[in-house]
């Protein structure tokens, strides 16, 4: 299942490459590090840094049209500003790491990465 619209994300560039294989590569670097950061709000519940880590992934996922787990970091965002941390530690934050791997996983298969 492919995560990533390639045709959006190059046309909302501008049709720049380069600019989508940056982006690619800033993804790679931030999102494992933003989900670290997420993991551990949740189990000390600081429903602040929740919102802030969950906003963040959202923006980075946006980025590459993955409309599949935009959705859902939109719930984990929209359960986080009521600071219900339920559905993250009920599976959700799981299921969001998964969809936040398959895509750097997609980048790698797309070129756009290296893998470690």
């Amino acid at each position: 299942m492919t995560l990533i619209n390639e045709l959006r994300t190059l046309d909302a560039l501008g049709g720049d490459k380069n600019l989508l294989l940056e982006l690619a590569k800033m993804f790679n670097e931030d999102a494992p590090r933003a989900l670290i950061n997420l993991r551990d709000a949740i189990k000390s519940e600081n429903h602040s840094d929740v919102l802030f880590e969950v906003h963040l992934l959202k923006g980075l996922v946006s980025t590459f049209f993955a409309k599949p787990v935009v959705d859902h970091a939109q719930r984990l965002e929209e359960a986080a500003v009521i600071g219900s941390l339920e559905l993250l530690r009920n599976g959700g934050f799981d299921e969001f790491q998964q969809n936040v791997d398959s895509m750097i996983l997609e980048f790698q298969s797309l070129g756009w990465v290296v893998a470690p």
